[in-house]
């Protein structure tokens, strides 16, 4: 039997930095929080360090807030700063190390991001219940922080912790009841929970807040797959496609379900076109061979 291609959580950097820029723009804005005088180089080298982040430019990110810290080896967002470019290059033990150094130098307003950042650079390390550890002092500071919320119900799916990660996005949802990144993983919790009519439900609400979201596409198609419901599952995977036209697990489990109505024919030209874009996958790769038996 053929296997599905599971996409189930977004846990994106891009999330992370949005959050931090937003965070950091609330910083800039508060006359009674240290941040870089506008007048000094080191505030020169803060904003371009800031637009090189959000540019994904991570080693220029690193040369500006190196700057930074050599005027001022205590500028806790600079460090920051140093945390989020080393993850944009999955150099998760020096992103690590950073916020360490951010979290001493953090003033108590926002002392809950450093811990919601280190827990996330353990996350990408797999060292969930440390990152879970971080979580939970991030959201003893700051019991209204939806991102730890939503990030500590992450760990605890890959824990195998359904139950607990559906409650952090429901409390999560009570606290930002528009929140589509919350309803897409707290409808990933309960697929994974084998709760796929709930999981769906969520997705469907995710949709309404972002009609274009593709990771919900796909992640709906794959709990309707999982009900039998074939012929709607590949309806959410034509969107994804018509949204993005180069989505590999899109082509390979529209042929999964393809295959699964019988129309082997169909899933084979999904499966080469899968290949097309990624020749070494091996799951497109089996899955065609799989299809051609069946079309002997």
């Amino acid at each position: 039997m053929q296997a599905l291609c599971y996409r189930w959580l977004q846990t994106s950097i891009g999330f992370r930095i949005a959050a931090w820029l937003f965070a950091l723009a609330c910083l800039l804005g508060c006359t009674h929080l240290a941040a870089p005088s506008p007048a000094t180089d080191e505030h020169a080298n803060f904003v371009r360090g800031v637009g090189a982040l959000d540019r994904e430019a991570s080693e220029q990110a690193i040369q500006q807030f190196n700057e930074v810290l050599r005027q001022d080896d205590t500028d806790a967002y600079a460090y920051v700063g140093l945390g989020l470019a080393y993850l944009q290059l999955g150099q998760y033990e020096e992103a690590f190390d950073h916020y360490e150094q951010a979290i001493r130098f953090l003033s108590e307003p926002i002392k809950a991001f450093g811990y919601l950042e280190r827990g996330n650079a353990k996350a990408e390390l797999e060292w969930y219940q440390e990152a879970i550890a971080d979580y939970d002092q991030a959201l003893r500071l700051n019991p209204n922080y939806v991102p730890a919320y939503g990030y500590r119900g992450i760990a605890k799916i890959e824990l195998g912790q359904y139950t607990q990660a559906i409650a952090d996005y429901d409390q999560a949802l009570r606290l930002d009841p528009n929140n589509v990144w919350i309803y897409g993983n707290r409808g990933t919790a309960k697929a994974m929970s084998g709760q796929y009519a709930q999981a769906i439900a969520d997705y469907d609400q995710a949709l309404r807040l972002d009609p274009n979201n593709v990771w919900i596409y796909g992640s709906r198609g794959i709990a309707k797959a999982e009900l039998g419901r074939h012929a709607d599952a590949i309806a959410d995977y034509d969107q994804v496609l018509r949204l993005d036209p180069d989505n590999v697990p899109a082509y390979v489990n529209r042929g999964v379900a393809k295959n699964r109505l019988g129309q082997h024919a169909q899933a084979i030209a999904d499966y080469d076109q899968a290949l097309r874009l990624d020749p070494d996958n091996d799951q497109a790769y089996n899955n065609r061979r799989w299809s051609q038996e069946q079309l002997g």
